[in-house]
């Protein structure tokens, strides 16, 4: 339901809707086989320093197999307000429950029966930006949530439930400050997640051989992490752009399973703009892959143009090196080289392993709008799994 439409602008298309100032509605709808239907509605208020908007959305589908159905429900808050001429305050609240049976994918149409899985995600936000400077910016944000997830198996006799609850508090602070050719950002985050397991096991009687037996499992744990992070752009000479980063990844994962690390991880990017039509990019990058506390950080995402954060294993720490070359007109060459290497505490079956790739993308752009790509991208990899190598 994100397809262009008369409610949004396509790609490098005006809209003056989006920007004047009164009040606005948005649906839409759409419906198909397998009683699948789905609704999205939003209103928008938008008046000088203030703005609003509330959103939902339902989509609804009993799949293509038997026990393959999925519903979600989706509501959404925002609202912005300009305080003073250099003090702006956000607010945000949003609320998810998504219910279903096996989604999982077999290819030989069949679900599992008995199965069922539901999760939840509610939290709100709020956060203030001040520029207590020409050029000085200062930025905070506050959220807490909530989520839970159950997966839930039962068949005549037996029943089988795992539920894990996640409860966060996350703060983040930045400073951001430009002095000429020079941008210095200087910034933090706290947060704690107080996640509990719990497993029940329903096995029912058969009279007069066997009686009923329940077996509850809890486990509850804390985790704690904070980076600590500093980053510099600057510029010299005027066509060479250099990022130099620094950031202390702090992991401490308490209780059963809990594992505890801290990282200092450089960074490192350069772009280097030859002529109009030429650009060289290269970076270095380390993380360390924390909980996913929440969506959004205040941490610069991308070094040289690069990301710098992807989806890993809790815990490991991640090694990127990129380099790629562009040329415009009508035609783009792009050459990516990539290194991960990572490892964890965790008690995995695969202990550590090492990614390598290397990318070249030409891509063709049309005077009359048409835009063709393609890629050809070789890649390695190496791994340990309990002492033993593989590649």
């Amino acid at each position: 339901m994100a397809a262009p439409g008369p409610a949004r602008a396509t790609f490098s298309e005006f809209s003056p809707l989006f920007d004047a100032d009164g009040l606005r509605f948005d649906v839409s709808g759409m419906g198909g086989t397998q009683d699948s239907w789905g609704q999205e509605a939003a209103v928008t208020v938008l008046h000088e320093g203030f703005s609003l908007s509330l959103a939902e959305f339902t989509y609804d589908t009993d799949g293509f197999a038997p026990n393959n159905d999925l519903r979600h429900e989706l509501f959404g808050a925002r609202a912005t307000i300009a305080a003073t001429p250099w003090l702006t305050l956000y607010g945000e609240y949003r609320n998810r429950r998504t219910e279903g049976r096996d989604l999982t994918l077999d290819f030989d149409g069949n679900a599992t029966p008995g199965f069922r899985q539901k999760f939840t995600r509610e939290f709100g936000r709020f956060g203030a930006h001040a520029a207590i400077g020409p050029d000085t910016d200062l930025l905070g944000v506050m959220t807490i949530g909530e989520l839970a997830a159950t997966n839930a198996l039962s068949f005549p006799g037996y029943a089988l439930t795992n539920t894990v609850v996640d409860e966060t508090a996350d703060g983040q602070v930045q400073f951001m400050h430009r002095r000429g050719n020079c941008v210095l950002t200087l910034g933090g985050a706290f947060a704690t997640t107080d996640f509990t397991t719990t497993s029940v096991e329903v096995v029912e009687a058969i009279p007069p051989f066997l009686p009923r037996t329940e077996d509850i499992r809890r486990t509850d744990r804390k985790a704690t992490q904070g980076p600590l992070y500093a980053y510099l752009v600057t510029r010299a000479p005027r066509d060479v752009e250099w990022t130099f980063g620094l950031s202390l990844d702090t992991v401490d994962i308490e209780g059963s399973g809990g594992y505890s690390r801290t990282e200092a991880s450089p960074k490192f990017g350069v772009r280097f703009a030859l002529t109009d039509a030429i650009t060289l990019r290269a970076a270095y990058t380390r993380t360390l892959k924390p909980r996913i506390v929440t969506d959004e950080r205040l941490e610069p995402t991308s070094v040289a143009g690069f990301n710098q954060f992807f989806d890993a294993p809790n815990g490991t720490t991640v090694d990127r090196i990129y380099a790629d070359k562009t040329f415009a007109k009508h035609w783009s060459l792009a050459l990516e080289g990539r290194y991960e290497q990572s490892t964890s505490d965790f008690d995995f079956d695969l202990d550590s392993f090492s990614v390598a790739s290397a990318r070249a993308t030409l891509s063709y752009f049309d005077p009359a709008g048409w835009f063709v790509s393609g890629y050809v991208e070789p890649v390695w990899h190496d791994y340990e799994d309990d002492g033993d190598n593989g590649s």
